[in-house]
């Protein structure tokens, strides 16, 4: 084995202490442990925070489309019954727009909810109008006049509905 032939001022630095007996090098890990766990949980909320402001912006774009697919929905239901061929291959496109736009909401986890024959629900209906039938249930929704629509069971808008009160009639 080669000897290592040392100066006096190489003798005389003193051997660095293991790290189990050095006393700020433990001080030192545990700053730098804390920091870690702190920059990790940093992330974590940021990442949740992101999220959350995800989820905000796409319910505000939900709600910013659901009157336009609204006025789909009408100029449909207004529709002249006697057109002639190129203004039903006129109404068959815009058919297929409010079907698209449709997509578009579901794609972003949006579902329409509301159908005649349910039971009314204040929480998740909202009576626009009220008939009285006595030849149907009472409290049953009649129609439809704009769906209701939720993400993630949370209702961002309620149906508007015509619902038979039959107390109404008298």
């Amino acid at each position: 084995m080669p000897t290592l032939i040392m100066n006096d001022e190489e003798q005389n630095i003193p051997a660095p202490a293991p790290l189990s007996e050095c006393a700020q090098c433990a001080e030192y890990l545990g700053g730098w442990q804390r920091a870690l766990a702190d920059y990790d949980n940093l992330r974590k909320d940021l990442a949740r925070e992101r999220g959350r402001v995800r989820e905000e912006e796409k319910i505000a774009l939900i709600i910013e489309l659901l009157p336009v697919l609204d006025n789909f929905t009408q100029a449909v239901d207004f529709a002249p019954p006697d057109l002639p061929a190129a203004a039903e291959n006129w109404l068959q496109g815009v058919l297929h727009i409010q079907n698209q736009l449709i997509e578009v909401l579901r794609g972003l986890g949006a579902k329409p909810y509301g159908q005649v024959g349910e039971i009314f629900d204040p929480h998740r209906h909202d009576a626009a109008q009220e008939v009285a039938d006595p030849e149907i249930a009472d409290q049953v929704i009649v129609r439809i006049i704009a769906a209701g629509w939720s993400v993630n069971e949370q209702i961002i808008r309620p149906a508007k509905v015509a619902v038979n009160n039959i107390k109404f009639s008298a």
